[in-house]
């Protein structure tokens, strides 16, 4: 007696079960079916993260401002959001925030985050926002400010002063603030002070600026960055002038970079006041 064998479920035709719950993926592989590649053997479902609201700016001065946004949907799933600035990734926050700073003034930006799980999926980025960034604060003949001091007592923190061409006289710099000012000079200028004087100053950076005088950072003075500097003197400079750069007093976080001295009887100088030894100087 022949027996023939009717298998209506043929091993070899196993199908291919994909489960998804939340985020969870659960694959079975294909095996044997006709038609299927390779890679389509492996299937692969994932649910990314809702895409956020567009961003929105507030705080915004001449050198930072703050972002804020809403999830787009249930953000159960959310780990946090990269930040993007002109398309660039720029940072990462866990809440639905963030700040951005070292902008320049009088400048357009464009901002969007994304969001992404703890498996590393992202959204699609949401819709970008476009920022211009307050004016900077302008020094010089014809411009806001004559002189470099009625530009600082106007400024606030994270300001940025541009300093135009000319001669100006010594510059006193006694202002303290909580995110730093830039002092520097306006593209292509080469404005040049008589000596700067930095007294219980805090959190001031200076570039591109010359001086024909010592500059003097006095006790109490921190967070001072002097940078592109040029310190040069005249025949004929007063004992007083002989140094380029005088650290007296309790100072601290003092950078000096890319600068330079000619014609100065000492470069750096220090004189301690009281026994206060200055503090963190960095000279590169």
């Amino acid at each position: 007696m022949l027996f023939r064998s009717h298998n209506r479920h043929p091993s070899s035709r196993r199908a291919g079960v994909v489960l998804a719950i939340g985020a969870v993926t659960v694959v079975s592989t294909l095996c044997g079916v006709p038609g299927l590649s390779s890679s389509a053997a492996k299937l692969t479902s994932v649910m990314a993260p809702p895409t956020p609201t567009q961003p929105i700016a507030g705080d915004v001065s001449a050198t930072s401002l703050a972002l804020s946004w809403s999830a787009g949907g249930s953000s159960a799933g959310t780990a946090g959001y990269d930040v993007f600035e002109n398309g660039a990734n720029i940072g990462q926050s866990t809440s639905d925030s963030f700040t951005v700073n070292n902008l320049k003034c009088a400048t357009t930006y464009s901002f969007s985050v994304d969001a992404y799980d703890a498996a590393g999926d992202h959204s699609a980025p949401s819709s970008a926002v476009s920022v211009t960034t307050a004016a900077c604060l302008q020094v010089g003949p014809g411009q806001q400010f004559a002189n470099l001091s009625q530009a600082l007592a106007a400024a606030t923190s994270g300001d940025e002063i541009v300093v135009h061409a000319g001669s100006y006289g010594q510059a006193v710099i006694s202002q303290s603030f909580s995110v730093p000012v830039l002092i520097t000079n306006n593209p292509g200028d080469s404005p040049t002070f008589h000596g700067l004087v930095f007294t219980s100053a805090q959190n001031v950076d200076v570039s591109g600026i010359a001086s024909t005088a010592e500059i003097q950072v006095g006790r109490g003075s921190s967070n001072i960055v002097l940078d592109h500097m040029y310190v040069h003197f005249t025949q004929h400079q007063s004992v007083h002038d002989g140094d380029a750069v005088l650290l007296s007093g309790a100072v601290k976080h003092i950078t000096l970079s890319d600068s330079r001295i000619v014609g100065g009887l000492y470069g750096i100088f220090t004189g301690p006041w009281a026994g206060a030894v200055p503090s963190d100087i960095t000279i590169s």
